[in-house]
């Protein structure tokens, strides 16, 4: 079995529930399930140190600023990755919808979210880093994958001009990424 016959079942699916009435809702709840587990592997393996009971209050705000931008994170990933995805595409074949584009990419964070708890699971259960990663991160691979075949097929583009659409957003935020480090 080659990859495109793999990938066919599930980029059907995410292209189901993408054009369902409650789509928009289902990628919501998706990324907002894959920021919180995030922030839940965050504060489980942050070893925190102990701190003075005068300055409990100011710890307690740091702590929860910092959670609500950790949640907000994989939202902004969103919104990146949907306004790259649509100008790669729009300059490379044609205008495509971004109402759709925006339900695509967002249902397709199901597979991080599964690969997500996966991590969380094996890391509560047997703490084996090495697994851990690679249970996320072959579910981030495929939700990769399954996305570009999605996108290709609703949008009526080649699935290489999908597959570059999300490779340019992503060398895009590299870039832009060692940019600010090195301010």
């Amino acid at each position: 079995m080659n990859l495109a016959v793999a990938v066919e079942a599930p980029a059907r699916w995410v292209r189901r529930i993408s054009g369902a009435p409650a789509g928009l809702a289902v990628a919501a709840v998706a990324v907002g399930g894959f920021s919180g587990a995030n922030v839940l592997a965050l504060f489980l393996r942050l070893q925190l140190p102990p701190i003075d009971p005068s300055f409990a209050w100011a710890w307690n705000l740091g702590v929860a600023v910092g959670g609500v931008f950790a949640f907000a994170v994989s939202f902004l990933l969103w919104l990146y990755l949907v306004i790259g995805i649509f100008l790669t595409l729009s300059l490379t074949t044609q205008v495509v919808s971004l109402a759709r584009l925006t339900r695509l990419v967002g249902v397709s964070f199901l597979f991080p979210l599964v690969g997500m708890v996966g991590f969380l699971l094996i890391g509560i259960a047997y703490e084996r880093p090495l697994i851990q990663n690679i249970c996320y991160w072959f579910s981030v691979a495929w939700g990769i994958v399954v996305l570009t075949r999605a996108i290709s097929d609703a949008l009526e583009v080649t699935w290489s001009d999908a597959a570059l659409g999300f490779i340019v957003s992503i060398i895009a935020l590299e870039v832009l990424l060692v940019i600010v480090r090195l301010l």
